[in-house]
């Protein structure tokens, strides 16, 4: 498959904002699990005590723990996309070099 210098740079360019659309929503995952579903908690025990609450409390802490989970995980799949998508921009370029210089 021969890719122009322009193809390779658009494909890359593709990847890498989905790279970075990724990190974003793993950025996002990780505020709510560690930032807004604990001030809910908060409100919750303030306003609310009773055994019901308690295990809505803990269920939300573990929903809490699972948003930051996936965040973790959609973090590091964005990192290796991204990592990826820089090695296989370089391999394609070097590819058009050696193709452009190769003498049959």
């Amino acid at each position: 498959m021969n890719l122009s210098p322009q193809t390779i740079e658009i494909h890359f360019k593709e990847v890498l904002a989905i790279s970075e659309k990724i990190k974003r929503v793993s950025e996002e995952l990780e505020r709510i699990g560690q930032e807004v579903i604990p001030e809910i908690l908060c409100d919750t025990k303030r306003r609310w005590n009773s055994e019901a609450a308690r295990k809505l409390v803990e269920r939300e802490l573990k929903m809490g723990n699972e948003y930051c989970n996936a965040a973790r995980c959609l973090g590091a799949l964005a990192a290796e996309l991204s990592e990826q998508a820089q090695e296989m921009y370089k391999t394609e370029m070097c590819n058009l070099t050696l193709a452009s210089t190769r003498i049959y």
